[in-house]
């Protein structure tokens, strides 16, 4: 059903009014986080309901993650590639072997730092290092390069370039139960597996900052290889990090993990193919409690199937209270937001150039200040769409803006018993292209949308 009402109601104006108010006020969220103590940092972002668009109890997520601080505090080990003078980690000259990083860790007291050296050639890796052992509340075990000069480089045994019949390559890092409260920042990682950072233990408490990654499968996962059952990671802090060229992903954060901050992270995935279903951040179980702010994910590309895939950001239907800021996701073969979860907000987003620019599906789901760029099909079956709303999804846009070129284009599309409401919407398509599409018991309701054509 398509609707477009002369005016809004009152009780539409007011709910429009609120969230307005929630969106820009802090003081408009009712908190419901426990007042900081002295072991934990303070809230970025607390529970608020949007009762203003009419769902209830919506809420952004719960996160107490600090944002990273400069890990410049002194080295108290020091690791090389293979061990020198005699081996303790005691000094530059006495480095133990990066092999025995995990027993290092495991031994040292709360606040240690390690540092990795960087002039002491290549850390190559057959195998990952497993961690088992970490730091205390307030006194995490540091993982880092040099404080000023190149980055320590970690290499694993991937084809490189990439290629999808090649070797795949295994994990950096191993983490398993115990390996909480633990920092790993200023490093380079280049053509491993399934994750720099593979999880494979419920862990409290990790921050990855200031790293770069080159030719990955995976820069951090939770799960394993053999699909086995995901680990959970109980307050995560990822910044500070590019990935260039991936096959499978950036992040994939499975089981119970909750208390995320994603922030200023860069995916490209420069269209590495062949890996079946690539996504830059994949979000599944029930994951809960994430922020992403000024996150980006390009290119990426899968052409294994009629359908192409390859997604930018992707959640799944149990994951809830989701909170993007400042994102953008461009140039994927098929969604740049393809989301699932319930309870879910974004605020000032980009998506541009994906064969699907929204993909909307869950319940709850307020999306303000956005805009969508020419969607293209690059391939595969399929159309390009701005926006499509499915299955039973409930969709609140504000202040959003779309603009296309291509005859092939639907603006907005919205399916199965899906509803969507659009506020203050501005569209520039072509002339030939389709405004709107609503099937089925869907329903389309719009307010102050302004359609231009060319």
């Amino acid at each position: 059903m398509l609707r477009t009402p002369p005016g809004p109601s009152v009780s539409a104006g007011i709910r429009l009014v609120v969230l307005v108010c929630c969106l820009a006020v802090s003081a408009c969220a009712t908190n419901t986080t426990a007042a900081p103590t002295a072991d934990t940092a303070a809230p970025i972002v607390t529970t608020s309901n949007l009762e203003s668009v009419g769902t209830p109890a919506l809420a952004r997520p719960v996160i107490t993650r600090a944002a990273p601080s400069d890990p410049a505090a002194p080295a108290d080990f020091f690791v090389g590639p293979v061990a020198s003078g005699d081996g303790s980690g005691r000094g530059q000259s006495d480095a133990a072997a990066f092999a025995h990083l995990g027993r290092l860790i495991a031994a040292a007291p709360p606040g240690t730092v390690i540092e990795l050296a960087a002039d002491q050639g290549v850390y190559e890796l057959s195998k990952p290092i497993t961690i088992a052992g970490g730091g205390e509340v307030d006194s995490p075990i540091t993982i880092r390069g040099p404080l000023d000069g190149p980055r320590p480089v970690l290499r694993g045994e991937r084809t490189d370039p990439y290629d999808p019949q090649g070797e795949t390559g295994s994990p950096a890092f191993r983490l398993e139960a115990g390996a909480d409260h633990l920092v790993f920042a200023l490093l380079e990682c280049e053509r491993v597996g399934n994750g720099c950072f593979n999880v494979v233990g419920d862990i409290s408490d990790l921050t990855l900052q200031s790293i770069t990654a080159r030719n990955v499968r995976r820069f951090l996962d939770t799960g394993t290889e053999s699909g086995a059952r995901d680990a959970s990671v109980t307050g995560l802090t990822v910044a500070e990090v590019r990935v260039e060229g991936f096959s499978k992903g950036v992040i994939r954060l499975g089981s119970d993990s909750h208390d995320v901050l994603i922030q200023d992270v860069v995916g490209d995935s420069q269209g590495q193919d062949g890996d079946n279903f690539a996504i830059g951040v994949h979000l599944v179980d029930s994951v809960h409690d994430v922020r992403l702010e000024r996150v980006t994910m390009s290119n990426a590309l899968d052409t294994l199937h009629d359908y192409w895939n390859g997604d930018g950001f992707a959640t799944e239907r149990d994951v809830f209270r989701v909170h993007l800021v400042g994102t953008e996701a461009a140039n994927n073969s098929d969604a740049g937001y393809d989301l699932k979860s319930s309870s879910t907000v974004l605020e000032d987003v980009t998506a541009a150039g994906n064969k699907r620019n929204y993909r909307l599906w869950g319940e709850d789901m307020v999306v303000a200040d956005c805009s969508g760029l020419d969607p293209l099909l690059r391939g595969g079956t399929g159309s390009p769409i701005q926006v499509q709303v499915l299955e039973s999804a409930e969709v609140w846009m504000e202040n959003c803006t779309f603009a296309d070129s291509a005859s092939a284009t639907v603006v907005f599309s919205v399916e199965g018993t899906s509803s969507l409401e659009l506020r203050d919407v501005d569209v520039e398509h072509s002339a030939s292209g389709e405004l709107s599409s609503v099937a089925g018991g869907a329903d389309l309701t719009q307010f102050q949308v302004k359609v231009s054509t060319g």
